[in-house]
């Protein structure tokens, strides 16, 4: 897929045995055509909503959005900035949901403002921040972010703001990984296990080849927040 409107077209010679995609979009029109044609899909990551027929592993990433605002809740921090992805991609959309339902539990009125739309890049999510940062008198307490090339670039962006961590911005990164374990400050994290959800997803895929596994079947990979 290119990346733009333009659908591209497929043939099951050009698809394989299966085909394994990550990281959807809401509504993306080319896993319809690969449906058509027959060849055993598997998605990692929630397909969007004309695509709900579709086998799918993932993490509940409504529930890693609650669960990443309640931690930063149960601190004390009412105002907690939310940087995600790009808004079309459904990780985003259900992180987004859960951050707005802790925020509803714990009677913190939702604000727009402080949800900031960025690439999955560290440049986008520094840029993002820097903007916000510029434009506010009095920064959020709190940061939610995706993912850790994001995480580093909000880090960075806070950095050179002079807003230290987590002294005056407690950080909260949604997807554990080397480079966050490795950075020089220790980050609280989502561990999403990652090798268990591939494993799972390539089994996943192999079994609807096999025909061991023919019913939609969703699957939750269980995950957990290391607090540092």
């Amino acid at each position: 897929e290119d990346g733009s409107s333009n659908r591209i077209k497929m043939s099951p010679s050009m698809l394989g045995e299966g085909v394994l995609v990550i990281n959807p979009r809401d509504n993306e029109d080319f896993l319809q055509d690969i449906e058509v044609s027959g060849i055993p899909l598997l998605v990692i990551g929630r397909p969007g909503t004309i695509n709900n027929d579709i086998c799918y592993v993932d993490v509940d990433n409504e529930a890693v959005g609650y669960q990443m605002t309640k931690h930063l809740l149960e601190l004390g921090h009412r105002s907690i900035l939310f940087v995600h992805g790009p808004e079309d991609y459904t990780i985003s959309q259900d992180r987004l949901n859960g951050y707005k339902m802790a925020l509803e539990d714990f009677n913190v009125d939702f604000n727009p403002g402080l949800v900031l739309n960025c690439s999955f890049t560290a440049e986008g999510a520094y840029t993002a921040v820097s903007n916000y940062l510029n434009s506010t008198s009095r920064a959020a307490t709190g940061m939610i972010v995706n993912d850790d090339s994001t995480t580093i670039g909000s880090l960075n962006a806070l950095a050179h703001k002079g807003i230290r961590v987590p002294e005056d911005c407690s950080v909260i990164c949604g997807g554990e990984s080397t480079l966050v374990k490795m950075y020089p400050t220790p980050i609280t994290a989502i561990d999403l296990h990652h090798q268990q959800l591939g494993a799972y997803a390539a089994k996943m895929l192999l079994d609807l080849i096999s025909k061991t596994l023919i019913r939609v079947t969703h699957y939750h990979v269980p995950f957990e927040l290391n607090d540092r």
